[in-house]
């Protein structure tokens, strides 16, 4: 892009010298959601999150299998009733 980490701390609204934190060779600190966010909005960057199915196989072929069945759940589209479920709260005062 071009810009100076003094420029990127700008656009994204970071403190400033936060991204030379963050990129400098040190790594003196680490991207958080906050950080993570701020700094893809300024560079005009997303981040994908993308399966990989060779390490997924591995992985399935370590893991453990569920001892118990995986209980079933009363879905909105099974209730008949088609009433709305309103909870209220009354507060005293």
């Amino acid at each position: 892009m071009k810009i100076t980490r003094l420029e990127l701390d700008h656009l994204s609204g970071l403190q400033e010298g936060y991204s030379g934190k963050l990129l400098g060779a040190a790594q003196v600190k680490k991207f958080g959601k906050h950080s993570l966010g701020m700094t893809l909005g300024a560079t005009c960057c997303k981040l994908v999150l993308v399966e990989d199915p060779e390490a997924t196989a591995k992985m399935m072929a370590r893991a453990k299998k569920r001892q118990r069945p995986i209980r079933e759940t009363k879905s909105i589209a099974d209730d008949q009733t088609n009433e709305p479920q309103v909870r209220v709260r009354r507060l005293t005062v």
